[in-house]
């Protein structure tokens, strides 16, 4: 979602220009696209009725600033008057953390086997408690 790219544009070309890019549901709990477009520059705006966000347990994905929006695929009709009424102040903070939360959700970082460790921790404790 943004202005519109010139015809020739590479894919890579068009999410760096975007503001806000769409994550759609697919067929595992959530999709690499996540990582793809937030690697660009381009805060995820994740349209799903189901969707299970990765690391969950260490990850504020509820929190007001963390770097994407959710919107709920019946209101995909409305989505542009719904993202231009987004303060630029939070979107210029969403935007800044994109590459942050890329670099944890990309499998090739040192970020992203921190994060698995971390969450298999987390698991761990939370089903003894459990038990």
């Amino acid at each position: 979602v943004g202005e519109s790219p010139p015809a020739n544009s590479s894919y890579s070309e068009m999410l760096q220009r975007a503001k806000y890019c769409l994550v759609l549901d697919g067929h595992v709990p959530w999709s690499f696209r996540l990582a793809e477009v937030a690697a660009h520059g381009c805060v995820p705006v994740i349209v799903s009725l189901s969707w299970h966000p990765p690391f969950h347990r260490i990850l504020r994905w509820d929190h007001e600033n963390f770097p994407v929006v959710f919107l709920h695929p019946a209101k995909l009709t409305s989505i542009r008057s719904q993202l231009l009424l987004e303060p630029a102040q939070r979107y210029r903070l969403q935007q800044r953390l994109t590459l942050p939360l890329s670099m944890i959700l990309h499998p090739i970082t040192v970020s992203f086997f921190e994060a698995i460790l971390a969450e298999l921790s987390l698991s761990k404790l939370t089903s003894r408690e459990q038990s």
